[in-house]
C-alpha cells in the first residue's frame, strides 16, 4: 500500500495534483502574507525533519534523459510510519490555513521509477 498527500493544484508535468511538499514549499516561498500564522514556521520545521529522515530522490535518478516527458509522482510506503505521520501532520497544517490537502491510498501507484525504504517515485497510469 502507498500513501500520497495532495493538494487541489494541478501539476501538468506530473499529470496529477501537486503533492504536500510542493504545496508547503509554495506557502513558504510564495505566500509571505501567510508567514505570520503559527502554522508556517511549523511547516518549515516538519519539512526540515523530513529532509533529514527521507532520502530525496534526485530527478536525474529516475529521469536521466531530461528531454523525456516521463515525470514521477512521490508516494510514501505505508510501512514508513514516521514519515507518513509527518506527512499527515503537514497536510493538517495546510488544511488548517485553508489549503485543502487530501490523503490518497493506492496498491499500484504506477510504474515505479525509483524507490527506497520509505517512498517510491512512480509514473502514474494514464
Amino acid at each position: 500500500m502507498y500513501i500520497r498527500f495532495e493538494s487541489t493544484v494541478r501539476d501538468a508535468e506530473a499529470r496529477c495534483n501537486q503533492g504536500v511538499f510542493c504545496a508547503a514549499l509554495d506557502v513558504w516561498y510564495d505566500r509571505p502574507d501567510l508567514h505570520a500564522l503559527w502554522q508556517v514556521p511549523e511547516m518549515r520545521r516538519v519539512l526540515d525533519r523530513l529532509n533529514i529522515t527521507l532520502n530525496p530522490p534526485m530527478r536525474t535518478q529516475y529521469r536521466p534523459d531530461r528531454k523525456a516527458r516521463i515525470s514521477g509522482v512521490c508516494w510514501f510506503r505505508a510501512t514508513a510510519c514516521r514519515p507518513v505521520s509527518q506527512g499527515r501532520y503537514l497536510a493538517w497544517l495546510l488544511n488548517d490555513i485553508g489549503l485543502p490537502i487530501s490523503e490518497r491510498r493506492a496498491t499500484d501507484p504506477g510504474r515505479v521509477l525509483w524507490s527506497d525504504a520509505h517512498q517510491v517515485v512512480a509514473s502514474p497510469h494514464l
